[in-house]
């Protein structure tokens, strides 16, 4: 039984000896100011993200080499300015290749009327043989 009494004595002594040592310190400094009038200024640092009223993606519609661009990005630029300019030779090629078809088919115009009303003529001729005998 006096192991027990000593068991509970060191028990309760062990959980107040903390309480014990608190009250001993002395209590914690405090600073004094003066009070006074002042302005106050709120500011708020708030996270954002800032947007175009009106954004404008530049795509090709053809596609060519790129000889200049004349804007900086994010600039202002005005309506009809030229942005960039395409190298010409690729679209000068195309330009002369299809003025080469026409010249044909004028060619084969030309050709098949010929050829048209030499028939016609022909077609008259019931005797099969033709009037111009050189062509």
């Amino acid at each position: 039984m006096l192991i027990k009494a000593i068991s509970i004595t060191t028990l309760i002594f062990t959980l107040l000896a903390p309480a014990l040592a608190q009250e001993s310190k002395p209590p914690p400094g405090v600073l004094v100011a003066p009070a006074s009038q002042q302005d106050l200024v709120r500011t708020s640092d708030l996270l954002g993200k800032t947007m175009a009223v009106n954004d404008v993606s530049i795509r090709a519609r053809v596609s060519s080499y790129l000889l200049e661009k004349n804007f900086h990005e994010g600039s202002e630029v005005e309506k009809g300015t030229i942005l960039f300019r395409l190298d010409p030779e690729i679209y000068q090629a195309v330009v002369a290749a299809d003025k080469a078809g026409v010249a044909e088919a004028e060619a084969l115009v030309a050709r098949t009327t010929s050829d048209f009303a030499r028939y016609t003529e022909l077609s008259l001729d019931w005797t099969g043989i033709s009037r111009n005998p050189g062509r």
